[in-house]
């Protein structure tokens, strides 16, 4: 399955979109958008149907530095969710 990224301009500033699968073969791809957007970062997961681990890698390491997860559905957010903690998540704690 293949991916789609868009920059989505709105008032309150750029949205990246995906609309797909996120893996390990457009990673860096969706970094360096994520990196040409600036803080704070907010992204739409609203078609993101799905994602291997380096992709869940990712997601999981830009919520950790305060970016702000928009639409992602149940099965989306339960991959978030459980996956887990990195070095410096700030809900590592509430974890345990």
């Amino acid at each position: 399955m293949v991916i789609r990224m868009n920059r989505r301009e709105t008032a309150e500033g750029v949205v990246v979109e995906l609309h797909g699968w996120l893996s390990q073969d457009v990673v860096g791809e969706f970094v360096g958008l994520c990196d040409s957007v600036g803080d704070p970062l907010r992204m739409d997961l609203s078609n993101l149907a799905g994602t291997d681990d380096a992709g869940l890698s990712v997601l999981k390491s830009r919520i950790a530095h305060g970016a702000r997860v928009e639409g992602a559905s149940p099965y989306i957010r339960l991959l978030l969710d459980s996956a887990p903690a990195l070095p410096g998540d700030p809900n590592e704690q509430r974890r345990r």
